[in-house]
């Protein structure tokens, strides 16, 4: 094989390699960006819902005992099967609150919802309000949103790892196949 191949001679006959070394690089980029918006975006409303549950739970200071008196459906959905034959219902509900603050009774729906319900009407819970606007309320018991977003962030954090490990595995078994290629053209 010729050495001079890949290599042009600009007048002082010197050998300089000409590649294209910037448009490989690009296509990764773009395919890096591709598989990390997902991961990125979870990481990203888990965070933005998980400051907006936490500024909710640090406005509510005041400890009121409230009761359970309906168990609202907040959500209900229905799936078909590929096929268009099996259905599936899905339902969840949320706990009205319902109790008395400086001699004025309210009812508040929770931002939380579950199936099953977390609690039955009648149940008594221990909730804080915010004193200055007695319907913001939080349910230290009852606080899957926070969890959810916890959950949310990890699964991205973790998948954008992952992403990063494959990289370094990658990169770690072409490194060498490169330096032997390169080898046999000089040969």
């Amino acid at each position: 094989m010729n050495y001079y191949n890949n290599y042009d001679t600009f007048g002082d006959d010197i050998p300089k390699k000409t590649t294209n070394k910037g448009c490989g690089g690009c296509i990764l980029l773009v395919i890096l960006l591709l598989f990390n918006i997902m991961p990125l975006c979870m990481i990203g409303v888990g965070t933005f819902f998980y400051v907006q549950v936490k500024k909710t739970a640090d406005v509510c200071t005041y400890s009121v005992e409230a009761e359970i008196i309906e168990n609202k459906v907040v959500n209900k959905s229905t799936r078909s099967g590929t096929n268009g034959t099996s259905r599936r219902t899905t339902t969840s509900y949320a706990p009205v609150y319902s109790f008395t603050y400086i001699d004025k009774e309210y009812k508040v729906k929770s931002s939380n919802s579950s199936d099953p319900a977390k609690y039955k009407v009648g149940d008594k819970a221990e909730i804080l309000i915010n004193p200055d606007d007695p319907n913001t309320i939080h349910d230290p018991n009852y606080n899957l949103g926070s969890e959810i977003c916890l959950m949310f962030i990890c699964i991205g954090s973790g998948l954008i790892l992952l992403e990063i490990v494959g990289l370094i595995l990658i990169r770690k078994k072409i490194k060498p196949m490169n330096k032997n290629n390169y080898q046999d053209e000089i040969l």
